[in-house]
């Protein structure tokens, strides 16, 4: 007999399981490769706008991977780069974030009545992610974890 996998968490995520579900995704094997390998997680609030992860890539040469999530005006200002319909990694200029906050999160989604939403990831070494530990109070509260995003 097949399982079938009930998504948990708050409504977005839920969203983004199933989006990825039918989308063919294996999203069981995905859930059960993360576990034991998150190092850090800031939960969203309503006064953040965002929600932040923190997980091990010990099969990428003992790396961390930052994973930022939320309200696309406030994520795009962490970013430098974003990639093009092409999949093609371009500089994000101001001219850039303003196409893409205008033409496509507004005018094209938020516009339906649509819940927009941005992720944006970057990876720093295990030997950076502790030492940034160590320099923020081990990241015992919010606003020392935050220096993670």
């Amino acid at each position: 007999s097949t399982g079938f996998l009930e998504p948990k968490g708050n409504c977005t995520e839920i969203g983004l399981i199933k989006y990825l579900m039918s989308a063919g995704i294996s999203v069981q094997d995905i859930i059960r490769e993360k576990e034991g390998k998150i190092l850090q997680t800031i939960p969203f609030n309503s006064r953040r706008k965002r929600a932040s992860t923190v997980l091990s890539l010990t099969s990428k040469d003992s790396k961390a991977r930052v994973f930022l999530k939320g309200a696309p005006e406030i994520v795009i200002d962490y970013c430098t780069t974003y990639y093009d319909a092409s999949g093609i990694q371009q500089e994000l200029t101001e001219e850039a974030k303003n196409k893409i906050l205008s033409e496509i999160v507004t005018a094209t989604f938020a516009k339906k009545a649509y819940r927009t939403l941005m992720i944006c990831a970057k990876d720093m070494s295990l030997q950076e992610y502790e030492q940034l530990k160590a320099e923020n109070n081990n990241f015992k509260g919010e606003q020392d974890r935050e220096v993670l995003e």
